[in-house]
């Protein structure tokens, strides 16, 4: 990792996805030209919560990224890493998505019955997965 130094620019923060664009950036999407980098804040840092909850903010904070062009974050999609040590400023600009209504989760529910390679919420009980630990421990594995 590099020393720490001062960042700034905006973080698109998604459900298993994050993507840091440095300053001058004024969009952050994930075909946004550059490297890709995958923003990280501490399980200590009082922020740790926002992480996968989507939504796209302003940051400035003190931090360290990877030395080494990789593949980092969900799945290796990025490029490099950034750790956040110290949150300076953070403002929201675009807010996270709503939850899924229910009729939004049947359609789902529906698409992934007539795919070939899905399991439904219904086969994973069946296979004794608990579906609501399962959900909250992804989205808050405390």
């Amino acid at each position: 990792m590099t020393k720490a130094r001062r960042w700034s620019g905006i973080w698109r923060n998604d459900f298993e996805g994050s993507r840091l664009c440095l300053r001058p950036a004024r969009e952050c999407t994930y075909d946004t030209p550059g490297d890709t980098i995958w923003l990280t804040i501490p399980k200590s840092s009082p922020y740790y919560e926002l992480q996968g909850h989507g939504g796209l903010y302003a940051i400035e904070f003190e931090g360290r990224r990877t030395l080494v062009r990789g593949t980092y974050g969900h799945m290796g999609g990025s490029n490099h890493e950034v750790i956040v040590d110290r949150l300076i400023a953070l403002k929201e600009l675009q807010p996270p998505p709503p939850p899924p209504t229910k009729e939004e989760m049947e359609a789902w529910e529906k698409e992934c019955e007539a795919a070939p390679n899905c399991l439904t919420n219904k086969e994973l009980k069946t296979l004794g997965v608990d579906i609501e630990n399962a959900m909250n421990t992804a989205i808050d594995p405390k």
